[in-house]
């Protein structure tokens, strides 16, 4: 049963512009929204009708180490490969473009990203930094299909890298793919990278389990993350919300009421935190 929409409360608009300014999914599953937009609705989810963050809509966080906006980092990862498909003076002047697409993509101008490197993908399609940061605004701006082409490409000419795979499932999963994102998380989980990333990964693997109806699955792979360090990082807290929420959706009341309890500790004003603890009795 679908409730007409309602004002969104304080913790309600804070999440939605944590989502803005991350880039979190703004579609359900399987709908393209260059396709079908799916607008948000009010859903009435038991005795108790409240409108919740689930993992759907918990942002990818931007792996940012591997988009560091400078002339120099172009230099370093890109230019040589500009250099050999364009030529020295052609493959300066796209590097010059390209680290304008990198401050771009850290003021959150997508479609000046966007607009940037079309044409520079055209005239070398072979540069992984190139395909990487367009396959990461197309992302954000809500095209999984267009963005997977790019983040495979990307992986596809830097084959040693996985900070991409997080963002690569997000849209498989995005897209109903959930037999890429299991091969995705697959790969992250054996090569085992930082730890952020994992924690990535491992929030689009569980998500994507529970898209599947497979709840007690995904609270299994969440579980993993329950150790509390004496300073958690951001992806413990985001791994925390996701986990309390998955015991919620399961009826685990007491375990979820545990866990946002946990992440309210360390950050009241994550997401919706409080909010899910008043709702749950807390």
């Amino acid at each position: 049963e679908v409730r007409p929409e309602r004002p969104l409360t304080a913790a309600q608009q804070r999440a939605d512009e944590v989502r803005r300014r991350t880039g979190g999914r703004k579609f359900k599953p399987g709908e393209v929204p260059y396709e079908r937009p799916q607008q948000e609705h009010w859903v009435d989810e038991g005795p108790v009708g409240r409108r919740k963050i689930s993992p759907t809509e918990i942002p990818v966080a931007p792996q940012r180490e591997s988009t560091t906006a400078s002339l120099e980092t172009v230099n370093s990862r890109a230019l040589g490969q500009l250099s050999v498909a364009l030529g020295e003076k052609e493959g300066l002047k796209q590097s010059r473009k390209l680290a304008g697409a990198l401050d771009a993509f850290q003021a959150e101008r997508w479609r000046d990203v966007k607009q940037a490197l079309t044409p520079m993908v055209q005239m070398a399609p072979e540069v992984a930094m190139v395909r990487e940061l367009l396959g990461l605004s197309l992302y954000r701006m809500g095209e999984w299909l267009k963005a997977a082409d790019h983040l495979e490409a990307a992986r596809r000419y830097d084959p040693g890298s996985v900070v991409v795979h997080p963002v690569l499932a997000d849209c498989y999963r995005a897209l109903g793919r959930h037999d890429a994102v299991d091969r995705l998380w697959g790969e992250l989980r054996d090569l085992s990278p930082d730890a952020s990333i994992v924690a990535e990964g491992r929030i689009i693997a569980a998500s994507s389990m529970a898209d599947r109806g497979d709840l007690a699955g995904a609270i299994r792979l969440m579980e993993k993350t329950m150790r509390e360090p004496a300073r958690p990082r951001e992806h413990h807290l985001r791994s925390w919300y996701v986990l309390a929420d998955l015991y919620d959706r399961a009826g685990e009341v007491i375990k979820a009421r545990n866990m946002f309890s946990r992440v309210r500790k360390h950050d009241r004003g994550f997401y919706d935190v409080v909010e899910r603890l008043n709702d749950l009795g807390h």
